[in-house]
């Protein structure tokens, strides 16, 4: 019954942060990850970037400057695998296919692109919470970037959405 119960609270923290994602919601995404921690970062094979340390703050940076400019996404787990590495259920590993959809809504016109790849994700029970402290996400189909690019361009302008709170 507590690997249940465990591997529940790992999709719920892994899926919390996947709509903080989507809804740019910070206060959603801190409880992710363990406060004052670096975070191992690696989208080396999906996005043209090494894999890096990184604190809260800056992920935070991140998915802010990358996924604002759009005027919606959606990212989507599906078929966890969820392993432990121990007896006493503290660290654990998540396997999923990650579906990410991208749009871009302007005058009347509607661009979209959608990633397909594979997260793998390591997590750590610390009181009574699941974190995660290294996210690999591998993109197992061609992507066309130009949409990104754009998307990084509109949040540098202005354009596109707010993060939740964001005045």
């Amino acid at each position: 019954m507590e690997r249940l119960i465990a591997k529940d609270e790992i999709l719920t923290t892994v899926h919390s942060m996947n709509y903080a994602e989507d809804d740019l919601d910070e206060q959603l995404m801190r409880p992710c990850f363990i406060p004052d921690r670096k975070i191992t970062l690696d989208n080396s094979s999906h996005l043209p970037q090494a894999a890096m340390e990184i604190t809260t703050n800056q992920w935070w940076e991140m998915a802010v400057a990358a996924l604002s400019g759009f005027t919606g996404t959606q990212h989507k787990l599906s078929n966890p695998i969820v392993t432990f590495s121990n007896e006493n259920l503290t660290k654990a590993h998540l396997k999923a296919n990650v579906l990410a959809y991208h749009c871009i809504e302007e005058d009347g016109k509607l661009e979209e692109v959608t990633a397909r790849g594979l997260q793998e994700i390591d997590l750590e029970a610390l009181d009574g919470r699941w974190y995660m402290f290294k996210i690999e996400t591998r993109r197992n189909v061609p992507l066309d970037m130009s949409l990104y690019e754009k998307a990084a361009q509109r949040a540098v302008q202005g354009l596109g959405r707010k993060p939740m709170g964001a005045t």
